[in-house]
C-alpha cells in the first residue's frame, strides 16, 4: 500500500515504519521546513511535498500519516478522508470532542480508515496483560494504578515554539506525555465513567500548562483507577497495575522512557516467574522505541544530571519493526480485511474524553461524567 507521511517532526518514526514494512511503500512525505524534509526524502527516496495539498493531489497514495501538531489533526485528516485516502493520526487524535465526532463522522461517511497511533498497545508485555485480562484469569478489574514520571528541561520546550501553550499544544503532560498511559489505563480497565481531576505547574514558571496532574476515575462496573502523572521528576518511568476480583495483579512498566515495556507485576498462581524472567529478558535485549538525547552521557549515580532508574537496563538497539510499523502493520491488514484495527478513530477518542474531563474537573472543582463528555475547556 503506497503512503505518505504529513510532518517529520515524530512521522520521521512513521517514515521509517513504512519502510520497514514489506506491505508498505512510502512514496511521498511532507513538511514545511525544508531542513526536516529534503533529508528524510532523500534518505527514502521518496518525492518530497512542501503542500499538503500536493499529498491529496497525488492519486497513488493509498494512506497518509499526519503528524503534526495535533491541533492540527482534524482539519487535515478530514480533507484527506475526503479525498479518498485512509488516515492515521499520532496522538492525541485531537484536543477537542468536537473535532474528534467530526473525524469518526467523516470516517463513516466517505468509508476511509481511520486509525490513531498508540503504538504502546502492541508491547508483548502489554499485550499480555490484555490477554490475561480478557481471560478472567485476575477476575474482574477492581483497582488501577497507573503513574507516569518523566523530565521535561525548558530546552524541550524552547526547540519547538507550539509546545507548553493551551492554544498550540492544549495542554501540557496530560496532552502530550501521558496520554499513552491514559489510553493504556483505560484500554485495561474498561469504560469510563466518572472522572475527578486536578492539575498543577509546579516546575515549570513559563509554560502556560499543567506540568502535574492526579486523577481518580470511576469505571463502568464500579472499579477505580488512579492516575498521576508529572514532567517534573528525573525517576524515569511509566508503571500501570491492575488488580482483579480474583485477589490476582498484572502489570506492565516503561523503564526508562523510550525502553520497550516488560511485566514488572504478575501474581496469578503459577506465573509468579514471570516478572523475574520479563525484566531478565528487558535487561538482556535492551530495545527501545525511541531514544532522545537526554540518554547520552548521563551519570546514572547522580539524578541531578538528567533521568535515572533502578535496573541495569541499558539502550542497546531499536525495536524490529519499530512498534509504529507493527501497528501500522495492523491497519493496513484492517484495510485489507474490511475489519477494525486495535486503535481505530473510536478508540482514539477515549483517551481524549478523559484527558478533557480533567480538565473540566480541574475548572469546576467537580466530578465530570466521562460518559457525556465535557465540552473542550480548561
Amino acid at each position: 500500500m503506497k503512503a505518505a507521511v504529513v510532518g517529520l517532526g515524530v512521522g520521521r518514526s512513521h517514515a521509517e515504519a513504512y519502510h520497514q514494512l514489506a506491505e508498505a511503500e512510502l512514496v511521498a512525505v511532507c513538511d514545511t521546513r525544508a531542513e526536516r524534509l529534503d533529508p528524510i526524502a532523500a534518505r527514502y527516496g521518496c518525492r518530497a511535498y512542501r503542500s499538503f495539498d500536493e499529498v491529496l493531489a497525488n492519486p497513488e497514495i493509498a494512506l497518509v500519516s499526519i503528524a503534526t501538531p495535533h491541533p492540527s489533526h482534524a482539519e487535515l485528516a478530514i480533507r484527506a478522508m475526503r479525498a479518498g485516502k485512509h488516515v492515521i493520526v499520532e496522538k492525541p487524535m485531537t484536543i477537542n470532542l468536537v473535532d474528534a465526532d467530526r473525524m469518526i463522522a467523516t470516517a463513516r461517511e466517505t468509508g476511509r480508515m481511520l486509525a490513531t497511533i498508540f503504538q504502546r498497545r502492541f508491547w508483548p508485555a502489554a499485550l499480555k496483560v490484555r490477554r490475561a485480562i480478557d481471560e478472567g484469569r485476575i477476575g474482574r478489574p477492581v483497582l488501577g494504578q497507573c503513574a507516569l514520571s518523566w523530565w521535561r528541561p525548558e530546552g524541550y520546550y524552547r526547540r519547538d515554539a507550539w509546545r507548553g501553550r493551551w492554544d498550540t499544544e492544549g495542554g501540557g503532560v496530560l496532552v502530550n506525555q501521558a496520554i499513552h498511559a491514559i489510553d493504556m489505563f483505560q484500554w485495561f480497565m474498561g469504560e469510563p465513567e466518572e472522572v475527578v481531576g486536578r492539575w498543577t505547574n509546579q516546575t515549570h514558571p513559563y509554560l502556560e500548562v499543567e506540568d502535574t496532574a492526579a486523577t481518580i476515575i470511576r469505571f463502568v462496573g464500579g472499579a477505580l483507577g488512579v492516575l498521576s502523572a508529572t514532567t517534573s521528576a528525573r525517576i524515569s518511568q511509566h508503571r500501570i497495575t491492575i488488580h482483579g476480583s480474583l485477589g490476582h495483579s498484572v502489570g506492565v512498566i516503561e523503564e526508562p522512557e523510550g525502553a520497550v515495556g516488560y511485566n514488572d507485576v504478575w501474581t496469578i498462581p503459577g506465573e509468579e516467574g514471570v516478572p523475574r524472567a520479563s525484566l531478565a529478558d528487558h535487561i538482556e535485549r535492551g530495545e527501545y522505541i525511541y531514544r532522545s538525547g537526554r540518554y547520552e552521557g548521563v551519570d546514572r549515580s547522580d539524578p541531578a544530571k538528567d533521568q535515572c532508574w533502578p535496573t541495569d537496563y541499558e539502550f542497546k538497539a531499536p525495536a524490529y519493526p519499530n512498534y509504529h510499523a507493527r501497528q501500522i502493520a495492523d491497519v493496513i491488514a484492517a484495510i485489507r480485511e474490511g475489519r477494525r484495527p486495535l486503535v481505530d478513530g473510536v478508540e482514539g477518542r477515549k483517551s481524549v474524553a478523559i484527558l478533557l474531563a480533567i480538565y473540566e474537573s480541574q475548572r469546576t472543582g467537580q466530578p465530570v461524567s466521562v460518559r457525556e463528555p465535557a465540552a473542550a475547556s480548561r
